[in-house]
């Protein structure tokens, strides 16, 4: 199944795509959030809140075909 995450603050660097950064790639049926951060390399520790559909859910929610992830960073400023 092919998911599209968003990719916002430091997570930008995992990107596969950019304007705007994202990462797509192809799971298998039955795949977690879990899943997808393991699979794009990145920290669980570096995402602070992660959104399916627009939607808050926790990181052991399903995926299905078509589904948009956002993964949202700490952001710094200075």
């Amino acid at each position: 199944m092919r998911v599209t995450v968003k990719l916002y603050g430091d997570l930008k660097t995992y990107a596969t795509h950019t304007k705007p950064a994202r990462w797509e790639g192809i799971l298998k049926e039955g795949a977690r959030i879990n899943d997808v951060i393991t699979r794009i390399g990145c920290s669980k520790k570096q995402i602070i809140r992660v959104f399916q559909n627009g939607i808050p859910v926790p990181l052991t929610a399903e995926i299905g075909d078509g589904d948009v992830l956002y993964f949202i960073s700490h952001l710094g400023g200075g």
